[in-house]
């Protein structure tokens, strides 16, 4: 239950990062 918050947090932050 922290994995996968991570790299759902982490895909997030590259759609927002150009």
């Amino acid at each position: 239950m922290g994995t996968k918050l991570l790299q759902m947090k982490d895909e997030h932050d590259h759609e927002i990062h150009p």
